[in-house]
């Protein structure tokens, strides 16, 4: 049996620039949006999480290069980026083999910021690492690290959330 397809394009001036695209009849939007929802780019959460079970994995660079790519940090700023990293692999070394880790407090300020704070645990301490994620007003979907900080010092836990 025969699968209908059909040529969905712009209107005939722009037909020769996507001459030969095909596609079945309703399918790629729902794809798209599955890929949209499903992205974690699209959540904060879901983007914090990668990144540690990455940590988790002895995958750091990895872990920096994923939750940092596309942003800010990454492209005016890579030698804080680079840091990052370093400092992250040392902090590593000297705790020993990660156990885990769990969310400590997360807020939501307004539409566009997102912060959370997340134990990175160890066998005698654990590290904090608190993040601020922005959502630019002109991509709704997308999250983008804004700040990450972390240190083995208990002060950064805040009672009523992360408060500055």
């Amino acid at each position: 049996m025969k699968k209908k397809v059909v040529i969905d394009g712009p209107k005939k001036k722009d037909a020769a620039k996507n001459k030969g695209t095909l596609k079945k009849k309703g399918t790629l939007k729902k794809i798209d949006s599955a890929k949209k929802k499903n992205d974690p780019k699209n959540d904060p959460k879901k983007m914090a999480n990668a990144f540690f079970d990455s940590i988790c994995s002895e995958r750091v660079l990895d872990a920096y290069d994923a939750l940092f790519e596309g942003s800010f940090i990454a492209r005016f700023h890579p030698d804080v980026l680079t840091k990052l990293k370093k400092q992250t692999l040392q902090g590593l070394q000297k705790y020993g083999d990660v156990l885990g880790f769990e969310i400590l407090s997360e807020e939501k300020l307004g539409s566009c910021i997102f912060k959370s704070a997340y134990a990175l645990k160890f066998k005698l301490t654990a590290i904090i690492f608190e993040f601020v994620f922005y959502n630019p007003s002109t991509d709704k979907e997308r999250w983008y690290p804004a700040i990450i900080e972390f240190n083995d010092q208990f002060y950064m836990v805040r009672t009523s959330g992360l408060n500055r």
